[in-house]
């Protein structure tokens, strides 16, 4: 699996070079479960970049970052839900990474975002709401963005909190990064 994420005896597994677009399994380690497919139905690409699961296993976050389905730069489909968020700006890798806080709010990565500079990067904030998400409701942007800093190519998350990597920002020297 090019992406992997654990919740309990789930553990989902990304696939974005499968043919057909990519995809998404959850597998139950518990149960010696067979791997159940979440392929998007939609136009994908490389879904399966990224992957988180949540709610007890029962669903999949899949992050298709070069996806142009109802937008242009990328989107995080749901499995189970039956949903989708999704980028209207042109190539900026929405769902290049993702992470969950509490099981109920998603940050997405999108690194090529371009306000600021190319590539400075930037960071969409979601909730869910029982029946799929709302549609981005918060940006995080860098406190200094710049060209190339890629802004949102990590995210990681724990409890309230939420670390984003810009493994291109150039305060400490050229491509030295920052979190």
């Amino acid at each position: 699996g090019a992406s992997v994420d654990i919740q309990g005896s789930w553990v989902a597994i990304g696939s974005p070079g499968r043919v057909g677009g990519g995809t998404s399994y959850r597998y139950d380690v518990a149960n010696n479960g067979g791997l159940i497919g979440a392929s998007s139905p939609y136009v994908a690409s490389t879904a399966g970049t990224s992957v988180r699961i949540f709610n007890g296993g029962s669903n999949v976050l899949m992050g298709d970052p070069t996806s142009t389905n109802g937008g242009q730069g990328g989107q995080v489909w749901m499995s189970g839900i039956n949903g989708y968020l999704q980028s209207t700006t042109a190539n900026e890798y929405f769902g290049w990474r993702l992470a969950l806080s509490n099981n109920n709010t998603v940050f997405v990565g999108a690194p090529n975002n371009a306000t600021g500079g190319a590539n400075a990067g930037r960071v969409y904030l979601s909730n869910y709401g029982g029946t799929g998400y709302q549609s981005n409701i918060q940006t995080i942007s860098p406190p200094t963005p710049t060209a190339n800093d890629q802004f949102g190519f990590a995210v990681a998350s724990a409890g309230n909190r939420v670390v984003i990597g810009a493994p291109g920002h150039d305060s400490a020297g050229p491509n030295a990064g920052a979190v």
